[in-house]
């Protein structure tokens, strides 16, 4: 739809005896529309690397059953997880005694996709094309961390993530530097039902440096690959070189709202979710420059959805703080917010 705001003619003026007039000027609302993908489609699948496929769609896949063709186990060979919205399911793969996956996916009783799936990762790679080495690289399980940046929060807990689940662990041989203090055997532990992610409870003290370390074979996943040699070095800051900032939420109606804490870039910071008036307390902030962008999530499906002209349906409201916040070491801000 198309609304005329304002419009102006302004006064004519006569330059070197010719009369100029000014033409009509208006201002307009425009609502935009975007095409609504309505059909399930598979957007790509396949190995994403080594014992891990991973397929993309369209449209949220939880009703979609992925069925393998050409190989069967009484044993459980894969594990299947869906991301955030439901639209990427990750198979984590045992290795099985097939190079190739034949496998359909079926959307209700009809049948969406028909793949043969390369299992072998070096096949996929430039290196298959070339005269292979004498001597192979090693293929290590790998990992990473939330400490991987050198920096972590007094709040929160160093951790490990691997890419394929851990069948076994052992921190015996490991060690732990605190400062200039050593202790051994760490204590660990696994987070999630994946065995994917392992946490160290330690309680971080303020300006403090850190160092964990593993020798190799500490972790082992299910396929028997185990880790290199693992040193995780990191440190804190004090509690006076963040920022704190609480965030009033004051709503008219209760509904589904998402709140984006943004960065000066406009990057997502923060995100969270809520339905009526509630407080907000961010703590340890970088000193910068934020902004706050407010979703009125009217589907409650947790994200902006555009308007859809054939059903009449606008896109879902977005406003934003009036002000950047400036955040400062060691300052606290609270602010308010009355949502219309």
């Amino acid at each position: 739809s198309i609304v005329m705001d304002t419009a102006f003619i302004a006064d004519s003026t006569k330059i070197n005896g010719v009369t100029k007039k000014e033409l009509p000027v208006a201002s307009f609302d425009l609502f935009l529309f975007t095409n609504r993908d309505s059909t399930q489609r598979m957007l790509k699948g396949g190995l994403i690397k080594r014992n891990t496929l991973e397929f993309s769609f369209s449209l949220p896949a939880s009703q979609l059953q992925l069925i393998p063709i050409n190989y069967a186990s009484d044993s459980i060979w894969y594990l299947e997880k869906f991301s955030k919205r439901s639209d990427t399911i990750t198979w984590y793969l045992k290795e099985i005694p097939i190079d190739t996956l034949e496998m359909v996916i079926l959307n209700q009783d009809d049948t969406l996709e028909h793949l043969y799936m390369n299992l072998n990762v070096d096949s996929q790679s430039t290196r298959s094309r070339v005269k292979k080495k004498e001597t192979e690289k090693k293929v290590y399980l790998q990992w990473t961390s939330n400490a991987s940046n050198g920096n972590l929060l007094l709040n929160q807990k160093p951790g490990l993530f691997f890419d394929q689940p851990i069948q076994s662990f052992n921190t015996e041989a490991g060690s732990l530097i605190i400062g200039e203090d050593t202790t051994y055997h760490p204590v660990a532990f696994i987070t999630d039902s994946f065995k994917m992610e392992l946490q160290f409870p330690i309680e971080l003290q303020e300006a403090t440096k850190y160092s964990y370390y593993f020798p190799d074979s500490s972790f082992i996943d299910w396929n028997g690959y185990f880790n290199d040699e693992i040193r995780l070095n990191f440190s804190t800051k004090t509690p006076a070189d963040y920022g704190k900032m609480t965030m009033i939420m004051k709503t008219e109606m209760d509904q589904p709202y998402v709140l984006q804490m943004l960065t000066e870039k406009d990057a997502v910071f923060k995100e969270l979710h809520f339905n009526a008036d509630t407080t907000i307390t961010y703590s340890f902030l970088n000193p910068g420059k934020y902004k706050f962008k407010l979703i009125f999530d009217d589907n409650g499906n947790g994200k902006w959805d555009s308007g859809y002209y054939p059903d009449k349906i606008q896109a879902e409201r977005i406003i934003f703080f009036n002000k950047e916040i400036d955040v400062r070491a060691n300052w606290e801000i609270e602010e308010t917010w009355l949502i219309k």
